[in-house]
Protein backbone atom coordinates (compact mmCIF):
# COMPACT_ATOMS: atom_id res chain seq x y z
CA UNK A 1 0.00 0.00 0.00
CA UNK A 2 2.80 2.52 0.79
CA UNK A 3 4.59 1.66 -2.23
CA UNK A 4 1.89 2.44 -4.43
CA UNK A 5 1.71 5.92 -2.82
CA UNK A 6 5.19 6.32 -3.36
CA UNK A 7 4.48 5.51 -7.14
CA UNK A 8 1.44 7.66 -7.28
CA UNK A 9 3.30 10.86 -5.81
CA UNK A 10 2.90 13.50 -8.22
CA UNK A 11 5.75 14.87 -9.37
CA UNK A 12 6.78 18.04 -8.29
CA UNK A 13 8.82 19.71 -4.82
CA UNK A 14 9.86 17.10 -3.16
CA UNK A 15 11.09 15.29 -5.84
CA UNK A 16 13.56 17.99 -7.19
CA UNK A 17 14.34 19.36 -3.59
CA UNK A 18 15.72 15.70 -3.45
CA UNK A 19 17.22 15.75 -6.72
CA UNK A 20 19.44 19.14 -5.76
CA UNK A 21 20.18 17.40 -2.63
CA UNK A 22 21.89 14.40 -4.46
CA UNK A 23 23.25 16.25 -7.08
CA UNK A 24 25.01 18.20 -5.04
CA UNK A 25 26.83 15.14 -3.21
CA UNK A 26 27.36 14.14 -7.50
CA UNK A 27 28.95 17.69 -7.70
CA UNK A 28 31.40 17.62 -4.85
CA UNK A 29 32.79 14.10 -5.42
CA UNK A 30 33.37 15.22 -9.56
CA UNK A 31 35.22 18.18 -8.09
CA UNK A 32 37.60 16.26 -5.86
CA UNK A 33 37.91 13.95 -8.28
CA UNK A 34 38.74 16.43 -10.76
CA UNK A 35 41.09 18.85 -8.37
CA UNK A 36 43.72 16.20 -8.29
CA UNK A 37 44.29 16.16 -12.06
CA UNK A 38 45.41 19.82 -11.75
CA UNK A 39 46.84 19.27 -8.65
CA UNK A 40 49.28 16.74 -9.28
CA UNK A 41 51.85 18.69 -12.13
CA UNK A 42 52.30 21.67 -9.28
CA UNK A 43 52.57 18.82 -6.59
CA UNK A 44 55.24 17.12 -8.69
CA UNK A 45 57.25 19.33 -9.48
CA UNK A 46 57.37 21.05 -5.80
CA UNK A 47 57.90 17.34 -4.12
CA UNK A 48 60.03 16.24 -7.39
CA UNK A 49 58.13 13.36 -7.97
CA UNK A 50 58.31 10.33 -10.52
CA UNK A 51 56.03 9.53 -13.21
CA UNK A 52 55.28 6.05 -11.61
CA UNK A 53 54.43 8.23 -7.86
CA UNK A 54 51.65 10.74 -9.54
CA UNK A 55 50.13 8.10 -11.26
CA UNK A 56 49.87 5.97 -7.49
CA UNK A 57 48.63 8.75 -6.53
CA UNK A 58 45.99 9.65 -9.11
CA UNK A 59 44.87 5.64 -8.82
CA UNK A 60 44.51 5.08 -5.22
CA UNK A 61 41.63 7.50 -4.81
CA UNK A 62 39.67 4.73 -7.38
CA UNK A 63 40.83 1.77 -5.43
CA UNK A 64 39.46 3.64 -2.50
CA UNK A 65 36.08 4.16 -4.85
CA UNK A 66 35.80 0.83 -5.91
CA UNK A 67 36.30 -0.50 -2.32
CA UNK A 68 33.93 2.14 -0.94
CA UNK A 69 31.14 1.60 -3.55
CA UNK A 70 31.16 -2.57 -2.31
CA UNK A 71 31.15 -1.79 1.10
CA UNK A 72 28.51 1.10 1.60
CA UNK A 73 25.99 -0.60 -0.10
CA UNK A 74 25.93 -3.00 2.25
CA UNK A 75 25.87 -1.15 4.65
CA UNK A 76 23.05 1.09 3.42
CA UNK A 77 21.45 -2.09 3.79
CA UNK A 78 21.24 -2.35 7.61
CA UNK A 79 21.91 1.56 9.03
CA UNK A 80 20.08 3.13 6.09
CA UNK A 81 20.73 5.28 2.80
CA UNK A 82 20.80 8.03 4.31
CA UNK A 83 23.22 7.53 7.27
CA UNK A 84 25.94 6.45 4.85
CA UNK A 85 25.52 9.02 2.71
CA UNK A 86 26.27 11.51 5.49
CA UNK A 87 29.11 9.16 6.78
CA UNK A 88 30.80 8.77 3.35
CA UNK A 89 30.50 12.74 2.83
CA UNK A 90 31.64 13.56 6.09
CA UNK A 91 34.80 10.95 5.51
CA UNK A 92 35.88 12.32 2.18
CA UNK A 93 35.55 15.94 3.61
CA UNK A 94 37.60 15.25 6.21
CA UNK A 95 40.45 12.90 4.38
CA UNK A 96 40.49 16.07 1.96
CA UNK A 97 40.98 18.63 4.76
CA UNK A 98 44.34 15.94 5.60
CA UNK A 99 45.28 15.88 2.04
CA UNK A 100 45.78 19.37 2.74
CA UNK A 101 47.73 19.04 5.28
CA UNK A 102 50.14 16.14 3.99
CA UNK A 103 53.73 16.02 5.42
CA UNK A 104 55.05 13.44 2.68
CA UNK A 105 54.36 11.36 0.12
CA UNK A 106 53.27 7.93 2.14
CA UNK A 107 50.93 10.42 4.32
CA UNK A 108 49.25 11.85 1.38
CA UNK A 109 48.34 8.41 -0.47
CA UNK A 110 47.03 7.35 2.71
CA UNK A 111 44.79 10.24 2.33
CA UNK A 112 43.63 10.01 -0.83
CA UNK A 113 42.51 6.80 -0.39
CA UNK A 114 39.98 7.47 2.30
CA UNK A 115 39.16 10.32 0.01
CA UNK A 116 38.17 8.08 -2.61
CA UNK A 117 36.84 5.33 -0.34
CA UNK A 118 34.29 8.35 1.02
CA UNK A 119 33.54 9.18 -2.49
CA UNK A 120 32.92 5.50 -3.66
CA UNK A 121 30.35 5.17 -1.06
CA UNK A 122 28.34 7.58 -1.85
CA UNK A 123 28.05 7.55 -5.25
CA UNK A 124 25.63 4.47 -5.49
CA UNK A 125 23.86 6.18 -2.57
CA UNK A 126 22.66 8.94 -4.07
CA UNK A 127 21.64 7.12 -7.40
CA UNK A 128 19.93 4.79 -5.04
CA UNK A 129 17.73 7.20 -3.22
CA UNK A 130 17.07 9.06 -6.72
CA UNK A 131 16.09 6.37 -8.26
CA UNK A 132 13.52 4.90 -5.53
CA UNK A 133 12.16 8.31 -5.12
CA UNK A 134 11.23 8.69 -8.87
CA UNK A 135 8.50 8.16 -10.22
CA UNK A 136 8.97 5.13 -13.45
CA UNK A 137 7.61 7.75 -15.55
CA UNK A 138 10.10 10.12 -14.95
CA UNK A 139 13.08 8.13 -13.86
CA UNK A 140 15.65 7.79 -16.56
CA UNK A 141 15.01 11.92 -16.45
CA UNK A 142 15.95 12.12 -13.14
CA UNK A 143 19.13 9.98 -13.13
CA UNK A 144 20.31 11.70 -15.99
CA UNK A 145 19.84 14.99 -14.21
CA UNK A 146 21.43 13.46 -11.35
CA UNK A 147 24.85 12.29 -13.78
CA UNK A 148 24.52 16.00 -14.81
CA UNK A 149 26.11 17.50 -11.64
CA UNK A 150 29.24 15.26 -12.27
CA UNK A 151 29.90 17.92 -15.34
CA UNK A 152 29.23 20.78 -13.04
CA UNK A 153 31.87 19.38 -10.74
CA UNK A 154 34.56 19.24 -13.03
CA UNK A 155 33.82 22.68 -13.98
CA UNK A 156 33.82 23.69 -10.49
CA UNK A 157 37.49 22.09 -10.30
CA UNK A 158 39.00 23.80 -13.04
CA UNK A 159 37.70 26.98 -12.00
CA UNK A 160 39.15 26.83 -8.37
CA UNK A 161 42.27 25.15 -10.32
CA UNK A 162 42.76 28.59 -12.64
CA UNK A 163 41.69 31.24 -9.67
CA UNK A 164 43.39 29.55 -6.30
CA UNK A 165 46.03 26.93 -7.24
CA UNK A 166 48.08 29.70 -8.97
CA UNK A 167 47.97 32.11 -5.78
CA UNK A 168 47.27 29.88 -2.80
CA UNK A 169 49.27 26.87 -3.73
CA UNK A 170 47.41 23.32 -4.23
CA UNK A 171 46.87 23.04 -0.30
CA UNK A 172 44.32 25.79 -0.66
CA UNK A 173 42.71 23.65 -3.45
CA UNK A 174 42.50 20.48 -1.16
CA UNK A 175 41.03 22.70 2.04
CA UNK A 176 38.03 23.79 -0.32
CA UNK A 177 37.71 20.35 -1.15
CA UNK A 178 36.68 19.96 2.76
CA UNK A 179 33.86 22.41 2.56
CA UNK A 180 31.09 19.88 1.69
CA UNK A 181 31.39 18.90 5.22
CA UNK A 182 29.06 22.00 6.08
CA UNK A 183 26.64 20.24 3.38
CA UNK A 184 26.06 17.78 6.06
CA UNK A 185 23.50 19.69 7.34
CA UNK A 186 21.16 20.45 4.22
CA UNK A 187 21.24 16.53 3.58
CA UNK A 188 20.13 16.23 7.42
CA UNK A 189 17.51 18.28 6.93
CA UNK A 190 16.57 17.87 3.34
CA UNK A 191 17.31 14.49 2.38
CA UNK A 192 14.65 12.26 3.74
CA UNK A 193 15.58 8.00 4.56
CA UNK A 194 14.69 5.61 1.91
CA UNK A 195 10.84 4.50 1.93
CA UNK A 196 11.64 0.85 1.09
CA UNK A 197 14.53 0.25 3.51
CA UNK A 198 12.14 1.86 6.01
CA UNK A 199 9.60 -0.93 5.07
CA UNK A 200 12.09 -3.41 4.96
CA UNK A 201 12.81 -3.35 8.47
CA UNK A 202 9.22 -2.88 9.28
CA UNK A 203 9.29 1.19 10.23
CA UNK A 204 5.62 1.56 8.41
CA UNK A 205 5.30 4.98 10.44
CA UNK A 206 8.19 6.20 9.71
CA UNK A 207 7.61 5.72 6.02
CA UNK A 208 4.01 6.79 6.41
CA UNK A 209 5.37 10.48 7.88
CA UNK A 210 7.97 11.19 4.84
CA UNK A 211 4.93 10.35 1.99
CA UNK A 212 2.26 12.01 4.26
CA UNK A 213 -1.12 10.88 5.51
CA UNK A 214 -3.53 8.84 2.93
CA UNK A 215 -5.83 11.69 1.22
CA UNK A 216 -8.54 11.90 3.02
CA UNK A 217 -12.34 13.81 4.12
CA UNK A 218 -14.11 13.90 6.37
CA UNK A 219 -17.43 16.10 6.90
CA UNK A 220 -21.13 15.33 6.29
CA UNK A 221 -22.51 13.88 2.89
CA UNK A 222 -25.43 15.91 1.45
CA UNK A 223 -26.51 15.59 -2.09
CA UNK A 224 -24.82 17.55 -4.93
CA UNK A 225 -27.84 19.26 -6.15
CA UNK A 226 -28.09 21.27 -2.83
CA UNK A 227 -24.98 22.72 -3.32
CA UNK A 228 -25.89 23.68 -7.13
CA UNK A 229 -24.66 21.08 -8.80
CA UNK A 230 -26.30 18.41 -11.13
CA UNK A 231 -23.79 15.59 -11.94
CA UNK A 232 -19.71 14.89 -10.98
CA UNK A 233 -17.55 12.82 -8.60
CA UNK A 234 -18.30 13.26 -4.93
CA UNK A 235 -15.65 15.88 -4.08
CA UNK A 236 -14.59 18.00 -0.96
CA UNK A 237 -15.37 21.58 -0.87
CA UNK A 238 -15.06 24.08 2.42
CA UNK A 239 -18.18 25.11 3.44
CA UNK A 240 -19.51 27.36 6.19
CA UNK A 241 -21.12 26.18 9.22
CA UNK A 242 -23.54 28.61 11.50
CA UNK A 243 -22.96 26.17 14.10
CA UNK A 244 -18.88 26.58 14.75
CA UNK A 245 -18.55 29.49 12.34
CA UNK A 246 -15.71 27.36 10.89
CA UNK A 247 -14.88 26.14 7.35
CA UNK A 248 -15.94 22.64 6.99
CA UNK A 249 -14.67 20.04 4.65
CA UNK A 250 -18.31 18.61 2.73
CA UNK A 251 -18.68 15.66 1.17
CA UNK A 252 -20.89 15.69 -2.14
CA UNK A 253 -22.29 12.61 -3.24
CA UNK A 254 -24.45 11.65 -5.62
CA UNK A 255 -27.91 9.75 -5.78
CA UNK A 256 -25.91 6.72 -7.44
CA UNK A 257 -27.14 3.79 -5.58
CA UNK A 258 -29.70 3.37 -2.16
CA UNK A 259 -26.62 3.41 -0.66
CA UNK A 260 -25.95 6.62 -0.79
CA UNK A 261 -29.15 7.96 0.47
CA UNK A 262 -28.50 6.23 3.93
CA UNK A 263 -25.61 8.17 4.29
CA UNK A 264 -27.38 11.49 3.94
CA UNK A 265 -26.57 14.09 7.01
CA UNK A 266 -24.01 11.64 8.42
CA UNK A 267 -20.31 12.39 9.11
CA UNK A 268 -18.00 10.34 6.96
CA UNK A 269 -14.52 9.53 6.36
CA UNK A 270 -13.23 8.80 2.71
CA UNK A 271 -9.48 8.08 2.40
CA UNK A 272 -8.03 7.40 -1.45
CA UNK A 273 -5.69 4.33 -2.26
CA UNK A 274 -3.67 7.27 -4.16
CA UNK A 275 -3.98 11.21 -5.17
CA UNK A 276 -7.03 12.32 -6.28
CA UNK A 277 -6.67 12.64 -10.67
CA UNK A 278 -8.21 15.72 -12.15
CA UNK A 279 -11.74 16.39 -12.09
CA UNK A 280 -13.27 15.01 -15.58
CA UNK A 281 -16.28 15.88 -16.84
CA UNK A 282 -19.07 13.65 -18.08
CA UNK A 283 -21.66 14.05 -20.40
CA UNK A 284 -24.11 11.65 -18.41
CA UNK A 285 -25.04 9.75 -15.41
CA UNK A 286 -23.73 6.14 -17.35
CA UNK A 287 -20.60 7.72 -18.17
CA UNK A 288 -20.38 8.69 -14.58
CA UNK A 289 -21.31 5.23 -13.40
CA UNK A 290 -19.23 3.57 -15.44
CA UNK A 291 -16.32 5.65 -14.25
CA UNK A 292 -17.05 4.70 -10.68
CA UNK A 293 -17.43 1.12 -11.49
CA UNK A 294 -14.05 1.08 -12.74
CA UNK A 295 -12.53 3.10 -9.98
CA UNK A 296 -14.65 0.72 -7.67
CA UNK A 297 -12.84 -2.20 -9.58
CA UNK A 298 -9.50 -0.64 -8.98
CA UNK A 299 -9.40 0.29 -5.52
CA UNK A 300 -10.24 -3.56 -4.46
CA UNK A 301 -7.29 -4.70 -6.83
CA UNK A 302 -4.98 -2.24 -5.05
CA UNK A 303 -6.61 -3.34 -1.11
CA UNK A 304 -6.90 -7.29 -1.83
Amino acid sequence: MVLERLEALPLGRFHYKLLLVTGLGWLFDSMDTGLIAFILPVLAKEWGLAPGQMGLIGSIGLIGMALGAVVSGTIADRIGRKKVFTITVLLYSIASAFCALSWNYQSLLVFRFLVGFGLGGELPVAATLVSEYAPSRVRGRFIVLLESFWGLGWIAAACIAYFFIPLYGWRMAFLIGALPALYVCLIRMHMPESVRYLLAHGRIQDANAILGAPHAIEGEVVHGEERGRTIGFPTANPTFSEKTGLNERVVEAYCITDEWIDLYGHKVRVEFVGFLRPQVKFDGPDQLVDELKRNVEETKCLTA
